[in-house]
């Protein structure tokens, strides 16, 4: 399982607001399932500013402050465009954006230290979040090298 850290208030917008575009400085080129990690960093107030003029909701910190550090749940990463052909979406802006969908909440949160860019996350963090999901770890999940040449799972998965 694949994991992209996000700082707050972003990470619950995409799983709780419907942030629909995640933005990035560049194209990270993952593309499917992908764990939502709630980074320890928290954004600036324009962040707060811009949720705001969007949903008509303002955040304050309990809305979201027990989902630091920890992943909060998954999302579908559909496809990687630049910011003039996805200029519909009020999420849009940054240089890069990745289109998301089929958001799903899990219901407690796990904590796991986070990365920047994509990152694998641990078998027993992947196990916890996939039982919340109410799914096993399989080779379809997986992203080792083994998996993707067909040749074996170099994680033990079936």
């Amino acid at each position: 399982m694949r994991a992209i850290t996000l700082w707050q208030p972003w990470a619950h917008a995409v799983i709780h607001l419907g942030k629909d575009v995640e933005n990035r400085p560049r194209s990270l080129g993952y593309v499917g399932e992908i764990a939502i990690h709630a980074g320890l960093g928290l954004d600036d107030e324009w962040a707060f500013d811009r949720i705001h003029a969007i949903t008509g909701r303002w955040l304050i910190n309990h809305d979201f402050w027990p989902e630091r550090g920890c992943i909060i749940g998954m999302v579908e990463i559909i496809s990687w465009h630049r910011l003039q052909e996805v200029k519909a979406s009020p999420w849009a802006f940054g240089t890069w954006c990745a289109l998301l969908r089929n958001p799903r909440p899990i219901e407690r949160p796990v904590l796991v230290r986070g990365y920047q860019g994509t990152w694998t996350v641990p078998p027993d963090v992947e196990q916890s979040v996939l039982a919340q999901l109410g799914r096993t770890a399989s080779r379809a999940d997986c992203d080792c090298p083994g998996c993707k040449a067909d040749v074996g799972c170099f994680r033990g998965k079936p």
